[in-house]
């Protein structure tokens, strides 16, 4: 994907999420700028729009020319994905700081990491990607989008058998729509989208 940042609109060709491929927003409509340790981007409706590492210099220029609210809010989706990562995670520790900063109850962490965990074992590692740092909102799309494929056949039969994954974890078109949906609900319920943060220099 790729966004073109004009003085008064956001243009994205070829963006990877949802079911638009082609986004054009007015500055007017974008309600706050994004940042944080894994994703940035804009928010708009009741969605958030992702923008590369590439694009956040012009991302910022963009926020200060249009005088857009710029925020960091809890990464919800990063915290909650954490015991995914190929790492010694220290689950109750997250856990922890999922209830007192993400607004989350524990029976709540527990339903979410059981929708989407299946798919987060076999997108880290049977695709595989090894990934040690950090799993996202937009790694969860990803892991969730129809037709992914997994080419390490013993290592999804391994992963199966040891997390207790059925034989369909995978997502329909129409379910991965309702999912993109509802994660975005689940990311822009967390603290801070109405806390202001100084904009990088």
């Amino acid at each position: 994907m790729t966004w073109a940042f004009d003085e008064g609109e956001a243009v994205c060709a070829g963006y990877g999420f949802g079911s638009r491929s082609n986004i054009r927003v007015p500055a007017s409509s974008i309600e706050t700028v994004f940042t944080g340790f894994a994703e940035w981007g804009i928010q708009v409706a009741g969605e958030l729009f992702f923008v590369a590492f590439s694009e956040r210099e012009a991302l910022i220029a963009f926020a200060r020319t249009n005088g857009l609210l710029v925020v960091e809010p809890f990464d919800r989706w990063s915290w909650l994905l954490e015991p995914y990562l190929d790492t010694n995670v220290q689950v109750p520790e997250v856990d922890q700081k999922l209830r007192l900063e993400g607004g989350l109850r524990q029976e709540v962490i527990d339903g979410l990491r059981a929708r989407v965990g299946p798919a987060m074992w076999l997108y880290n590692f049977a695709v595989p990607l090894w990934e040690s740092t950090n799993l996202s909102h937009t790694d969860l799309l990803r892991a969730t989008r129809p037709g992914l494929v997994y080419p390490h056949d013993g290592l999804v039969a391994q992963l199966r058998l040891e997390h207790e994954i059925g034989d369909d974890p995978l997502f329909d078109a129409r379910s991965s729509d309702e999912l993109y949906r509802w994660s975005m609900e689940i990311a822009m319920a967390s603290s801070g989208w109405d806390r202001p943060v100084a904009l990088p220099q």
